[in-house]
């Protein structure tokens, strides 16, 4: 299991590269002494595989150059990646997560604040971690909305037990969005504001406002 660090701030690394790392909020091992082996809300059972390996991503790079790490919550286009044909061919999809509200991060926000970390260098930024998150915490209804409005057609949220999201995607993946329903990822942090003197991006901002490439998120649910 990965080990709390104790370095220094003016500790001298092998290499002087700047990195920033994406990791995601729950791999705080360097900075708070959370427990691989305590589950949030299940007891008896560790936190999910996938956070523990960000932990271990972010300790390998810290040993070796300067740091800055983006902890983002759960990527917006990653949230219906796997329904794009289902809502593209039949207007609704599923997942477990019901009422329970996130602050999904826009991976634009996650690019934007990485340059600017890189841009003003470890003279700011070096051995400092930042929870990136969305702009308010939002639920799968609400989601389907925001969807639907953007498609100008009607897109609806249909729940789906646990056991059924394991069946079809794996006990990793199953697992990670377990913490998805039990509060861990709902709270919206004012580091990106901090950064970079704007709120972050809402979900019918990531949908509908093109992006520096020109993209929306909205280009993102279509298949044909």
């Amino acid at each position: 299991s990965p080990e709390v660090l104790s370095l220094p701030r003016d500790v001298e690394r092998p290499n002087q590269t700047r990195v920033v790392r994406i990791s995601c909020m729950g791999a705080d091992t360097n900075t708070t002494s959370y427990d691989p082996e305590t589950h949030v809300s299940r007891p008896g059972a560790a936190i999910p595989l996938m956070l523990q390996h960000y932990w271990w991503g972010e300790k390998s790079l810290i040993d070796e150059a300067f740091v800055t790490v983006l902890r983002n919550n759960f990527f917006m286009n990653h949230l219906l990646k796997t329904d794009i044909d289902q809502i593209d061919n039949s207007g609704w999809f599923s997942n477990p997560l019901g009422d329970a509200r996130n602050s999904f991060v826009c991976t634009n926000d996650i690019g934007e604040a990485a340059a600017l970390c890189l841009q003003e260098g470890p003279e700011s930024h070096a051995d400092k971690f930042y929870d990136l998150t969305g702009t308010n915490p939002t639920e799968q209804h609400e989601v389907a909305g925001d969807l639907g409005e953007a498609l100008g057609e009607t897109v609806s949220y249909r729940p789906q037990s646990f056991s059924d999201f394991e069946a079809d995607f794996g006990p990793t993946r199953a697992s990670f969005f377990e913490y998805l329903t039990n509060g861990f990822y709902t709270r919206c942090s004012p580091d990106f504001y901090n950064l970079t003197g704007r709120r972050p991006t809402s979900y019918k901002e990531y949908l509908t406002v093109p992006g520096a490439a020109g993209e929306t998120g909205f280009g993102g649910t279509q298949t044909g």
